[in-house]
């Protein structure tokens, strides 16, 4: 199609089920976006015209659901977490286990989080510990991503604020542009208070 050639990258939303596809040549645009169907196909267009739909290597079958569970549209009775592999980037693909009452740091899921960690950050800056969506609004409900933040980037944090699932936002300012990262959420740190 007219766009395929502009993808420099994708963004995994609602629970691997809707991805987005991205160019990023004159900032972030977005190319197009497919969807997980009930035959667990995706399907979708390009924003310059066009049908596009992601076939498996072998042939045409339904991709696996990355998380192993319920295709989408279906109700698993689950409620979606910043956990999700969105991107690969607002959270790690691995469960962290489990650790009792406190939360982990991002990439060492066994020790918790340091309390100057926890919470929004006092000095007005914060370190990545892993690569993160930037997002235009905090949430991932009705929010879009325009951009990354990556692992070990320091950023200047201008609010921080909880969304309704209890998951800590921070607006930002960084090279990429300005949004919004997740903080931390009920299980893990993804940022330090302080930058070196």
């Amino acid at each position: 199609g007219p766009s395929i050639d502009q993808i420099t990258g994708y963004a995994l939303n609602n629970e691997g089920a809707l991805l987005l596809f991205y160019s990023t040549f004159h900032g972030v645009e977005l190319v197009g976006t497919v969807t997980r169907d009930s035959d667990s196909l995706f399907k979708g267009t390009l924003r310059k015209g066009g049908v596009l739909q992601l076939e498996h290597r072998s042939g045409t079958m339904g991709i696996p659901d990355p998380l192993g569970g319920s295709v989408a549209g279906e109700d698993s009775g689950t409620v979606e977490s910043e956990n999700d592999p969105e991107a690969e980037a607002d959270a790690p693909l691995v469960e962290a286990p489990p650790r009792g009452p406190c939360l982990a740091l991002a990439g060492q899921e066994t020790a918790c989080a340091p309390d100057a960690d926890l919470g929004p950050p006092e000095g007005g800056e914060m370190q990545m510990l892993t690569r993160l969506n930037l997002r235009n609004i905090p949430g991932t409900d009705g929010s879009s991503v325009i951009g990354r933040v990556e692992a070990g980037a320091c950023v200047t944090v201008n609010l921080c604020m909880e969304d309704g699932q209890e998951r800590l936002w921070c607006g930002v300012s960084t090279d990429a542009g300005e949004g919004f990262v997740l903080k931390q959420d009920d299980k893990t740190v993804y940022a330090r208070n302080s930058c070196p």
